[in-house]
């Protein structure tokens, strides 16, 4: 199709499958016939480092999608006739699918040239030239193939979608592929044939993965994995004040070490109880402390869900949350107290108003009641009144971690955490 054909209103932008205004955001180049040259389009201002930018022109389309309407070419494409049975298939929301459709009108032409090598044929006198049998003949013709070079390696053959002249093809019995070449088995397609070669994202949903972060009365948090090898059921019902738990498989539970102060501790419903023997014959925990960490003790019910929260399930102290503070001792005249420990980046005082806790004897103070943030690197709190003499100051920032590989100017690098490749996401995993 020449570039001649395609008018502005037909080209369309997307940055991360986001459409995009004309006129604002991008411009089309003018066709140039003298050039020779491909249209192309101009951004008014560079997308940002690792933006996806999907170009696409709907010139001579057999219909458009604008919103939720469908409306067909009635000049130079197909208009179904009255009683036609129209078929539409949507793939929802697709700005995670990474869709590419790749469109094939007819063969190529391949230009195959048999040579003869030495001493291939009869051997023939001087006298024959620019024949079969002289020296160094070469012969020389046209072929036509199919040329279904799609763009990227597919891993699920499932995940295409193939049609010829508007019917599906399935793998197997309508085509095969060839590294990242797709292979019809009916052979070469004719002139005037239409292939059609949808492709979707390899990377899909992983499997369910299970994790707890647990707090305590305190505010405390502490994440933990859950597993399939350290989760069993209550096999009897559990009494708010039962000494005895009896669970299917007690070897999901971690065994317990009083002589170096390591209890066995579990969860099951939300109450957090720990434990001082474990028996794996009788299936058995007992020495129960119930309602641990400011939870309620309560009556469980049979094959209720039993999750150990033992040790060997903590995941490791750097990549849990953390607080950087700083206490202070009032003297009933200091008004401003400086934390070191607590710095910020960026002056943005919304987000460090947001961020940062102050208490006074041990009490929250809410909505800046009292006193002023004036420096955040380090914080410093002004307090309108000094504290009372005796009274323990706190200034603190609650700080995260990730656990996930780290993108372009982002935290993530949009990899699920199922499959992200970190210590932590890995320990999560059970791995």
């Amino acid at each position: 199709m020449s570039a001649a054909l395609i008018a502005d209103n037909q080209v369309r932008v997307y940055l991360d499958d986001i459409l995009q205004t004309q006129g604002i955001v991008y411009t089309v180049e003018a066709y140039d016939p003298l050039s020779g040259s491909p249209r192309a389009i101009q951004f008014i201002t560079p997308p940002t480092i690792g933006i996806r930018v999907l170009i696409t022109v709907s010139t001579n389309a057999q219909y458009t999608v604008t919103g939720n309407t469908l409306t067909f070419n009635a000049t130079g494409g197909l208009v179904p006739n009255d009683s036609s049975i129209i078929a539409v298939t949507s793939w929802n929301d697709t700005r995670q699918q990474d869709i590419l459709t790749q469109v094939f009108v007819g063969p190529i032409t391949q230009n195959v040239v048999a040579q003869e090598g030495y001493d291939d044929t009869v051997y023939s006198p001087d006298t024959v030239d620019g024949a079969s049998g002289s020296f160094d003949y070469a012969a020389g013709s046209i072929i036509t193939v199919n040329n279904f070079i799609l763009e990227r390696e597919i891993i699920d053959t499932s995940r295409l979608w193939v049609t010829l002249n508007g019917n599906r093809l399935f793998y197997g019995s309508g085509f095969t592929m060839s590294g990242q070449e797709l292979v019809l088995t009916s052979g070469v397609i004719n002139a005037i044939d239409v292939m059609m070669i949808t492709l979707f994202t390899n990377s899909v949903a992983p499997g369910a993965m299970a994790f707890r972060i647990f707090q305590d009365m305190r505010g405390v948090q502490a994440t933990y994995r859950i597993t399939t090898d350290t989760t069993t059921t209550l096999t009897a019902t559990l009494g708010a004040t039962d000494d005895v738990m009896y669970v299917t498989n007690a070897a999901a539970l971690a065994e317990p070490d009083l002589a170096i102060n390591i209890w066995g501790v579990l969860t099951v419903d939300g109450e957090r109880i720990m434990y001082r023997t474990r028996d794996t014959v009788s299936n058995t925990v007992s020495g129960l402390r119930r309602g641990t960490a400011g939870t309620g003790a309560a009556t469980h019910a049979v094959n209720a869900i039993v999750y150990d929260l033992g040790r060997g399930n903590l995941l490791a102290q750097e990549f849990q949350n953390y607080i950087d503070y700083n206490e202070f001792m009032a003297d009933g005249v200091t008004t401003l107290f400086t934390a070191d420990n607590v710095v910020l980046a960026g002056d943005d005082s919304t987000l460090i108003n947001e961020a940062v806790e102050v208490y006074v004897g041990g009490i929250l103070l809410t909505e800046l009641t009292g006193y002023t943030i004036i420096g955040n690197n380090p914080v410093a709190v002004q307090f309108d009144t000094a504290p009372v003499a005796g009274v323990q100051i706190t200034v603190l920032i609650r700080q995260g971690v990730t656990w996930y590989a780290p993108g372009i100017n982002t935290a993530s690098d949009g990899v699920a955490l199922q499959n992200t490749d970190t210590q932590a996401a890995r320990f999560l995993r059970g791995m």
